[in-house]
């Protein structure tokens, strides 16, 4: 079977909006997540052309490893899409992680394993700023105003590549090419007309 169009691929996502059962194919989910980048490309545009860029303008203070702090004024411009990419990834949202769920079945995988990179970025994040600070001074630091300063960020970098090496995993599995024939979850999309 020939891959799906950019168009074919919209309908059969939004026509499977909650649909989280099934297959689908390399094709219906890159070219929906495709179809997401193209939109929020031209939202961005058509945002600044309405509303101009976002201009960020103020003082920061640096450290140096030496402890010496510097103070610089900066002038950042931010192109976003605004509140325009915010409601179309709003509404993407539901049939986005639909897809995802049918395409990792597509491969045999639960589509519970969306969530791994994203539950372990709050997991390893909090237990590294746990282990680092302390339970004392992590629970005293929503307390103080100058926040929690991490003195020992020796598991920073494992939960970093803990994190990337789980979503480098998710995207090995999104892929990959289909399971032949029919698994646990239906038959092969490319073996059924859409």
């Amino acid at each position: 079977m020939r891959s799906m169009t950019l168009t074919e691929s919209v309908k059969t996502c939004f026509r499977k909006y909650f649909t989280f059962s099934g297959r689908a194919s390399r094709s219906e989910y890159w070219k929906f997540w495709l179809f997401w980048l193209l939109i929020n490309v031209a939202l961005v545009l058509v945002n600044s052309a309405i509303f101009g860029p976002v201009h960020e303008i103020g003082v920061g203070t640096w450290t140096a490893p030496d402890g010496t702090q510097t103070v610089e004024p900066f002038n950042n411009t931010i192109y976003t899409g605004g509140i325009f990419a915010n409601v179309f990834s709003l509404a993407v949202l539901v049939p986005g992680v639909a897809v995802a769920c049918r395409r990792l079945h597509d491969i045999g995988r639960s589509g519970w394993w969306q969530v791994m990179p994203f539950a372990l970025i709050f997991v390893v994040t909090g237990a590294v700023i746990v282990m680092s600070v302390g339970w004392t001074a992590f629970l005293a630091g929503f307390n103080t105003p100058g926040g929690i300063t991490v003195q020992n960020p020796s598991g920073a970098v494992f939960a970093i590549l803990l994190i990337l090496g789980s979503f480098a995993i998710l995207l090995f599995w999104l892929c990959k090419k289909s399971q032949p024939g029919p698994n646990t979850y239906g038959p092969n999309p490319h073996e059924v007309s859409q």
